[in-house]
């Protein structure tokens, strides 16, 4: 139990990132900001902050991936939201990680009657369907389909990406709908085309919950929705695994400062176990043993575990 315990602890608080890039402290950052600007309200609206049967967080996650635009982030559940909030947001996304949502009349009329830009996550589009201005473009079943999907086209080619939950959708041939994202199944002989994710005027439709192996489509996603123009260049983040308190410390230290040195971002795992090439079994570490480097550096001279140094890690690696 003492073993599952710290595993999870260090799971949580015990993941250390760093990253060496060089600029100020806003280009560390590395978020591309809306087009409305970093200033821009977005309000994400949900019904549940998790999926049937599931203990994960998922509004947590969903807040994790927008962060990835640069724009002010608040939420509100359907049963608290009111018409102030509305009225001020620059981007509405709705997140329904259950079936059958109970959204109120108000919130549907304000998605389709509103020019500003809506992402509409999850269970619960059936609803919008049936409004005037979305009425024939579309329909979509209201639960997730029986078989998950293990590849998506999207942006003239085919991505080795599962989808778990998704819900079949069919968009009207004869209106203005935009499909984004697609899966293709078969039924017998028949090989059926579904839209994964669609744009209706200013709505763009995400027929799935974001999970980890779906995660970058979905932020590739956020970056139209949110109109993101200003990205930043692509990078390689190297990852270093295996690292407790039983190494060679000092030899540690000098890859941390040679990749600081090098401008080359890097990412830490750290857990209170390793493995034991000497007794073949995973054995939980002795907290006294050592001190991790990072933690004992001093912050002008070595990067360190603050906040800043997980936000330097947000760059596109």
């Amino acid at each position: 139990m003492k073993f599952t315990r710290n595993i999870l602890t260090a799971i949580v608080a015990l993941t250390l990132f760093a990253t060496l890039e060089k600029g100020s402290a806003q280009s560390l950052l590395n978020r591309p900001p809306a087009a409305k600007g970093v200033e821009a309200k977005t309000l994400v609206v949900y019904s549940e902050t998790h999926a049937s049967y599931s203990l994960a967080d998922d509004l947590a996650a969903l807040k994790l991936h927008l962060r990835r635009v640069g724009s002010q982030l608040d939420t509100v559940s359907v049963q608290q939201l009111d018409t102030n909030k509305l009225a001020a947001a620059d981007y509405l996304v709705v997140f329904c990680p259950q079936p059958f949502p109970a959204l109120p009349a108000a919130l549907l009329e304000t998605i389709a009657q509103s020019p500003r830009p809506v992402l509409w996550v999850g269970y619960g589009a059936e609803q919008l369907a049936h409004q005037p201005q979305f009425d024939g473009q579309f329909d979509i079943a209201p639960f997730a389909a029986a078989k998950p999907v293990d590849q998506v086209a999207y942006l003239g080619r085919d991505w080795p990406v599962p989808f778990s939950i998704w819900l079949p959708a069919q968009l009207n041939p004869t209106n203005t709908a935009a499909a984004i994202m697609s899966v293709t199944v078969t039924n017998g002989d028949a090989v059926i085309t579904h839209p994964l994710a669609w744009k209706t005027g200013p709505v763009t439709f995400f027929a799935a919950l974001p999970t980890i192996a779906n995660s970058p489509l979905f932020d590739d996603l956020l970056l139209d929705f949110y109109g993101a123009a200003q990205l930043p260049p692509s990078a390689v983040c190297v990852r270093i695994d295996g690292y407790h308190c039983h190494q060679d410390h000092v030899e540690f230290r000098h890859l941390v400062d040679y990749l600081h040195q090098s401008g080359i971002a890097f990412i830490v795992g750290v857990i209170p176990a390793y493995w034991n090439p000497e007794t073949k079994k995973i054995e939980e570490l002795d907290p006294n043993s050592g001190t991790p480097p990072l933690t004992a550096r001093s912050p002008t001279t070595a990067p360190t575990t603050s906040a800043n140094a997980s936000n330097r890690a947000s760059g596109r690696c």
